[in-house]
C-alpha cells in the first residue's frame, strides 16, 4: 500500500513537471512569433 502511495505521488509529480515543460515551450513559441 505504501509503495503504492508513493508511486501515485510520483506520477502526481511528472505530469506536474510535463504541464509546466510545455507551457514554457508554448510561452517560448509564442514570443518568438510575436518578435517577427
Amino acid at each position: 500500500m505504501q509503495r503504492l502511495e508513493v508511486y501515485k505521488n510520483y506520477q502526481h509529480l511528472y505530469d506536474l513537471r510535463m504541464t509546466i515543460l510545455l507551457n514554457l515551450s508554448t510561452l517560448y513559441l509564442y514570443n518568438q512569433d510575436k518578435n517577427m
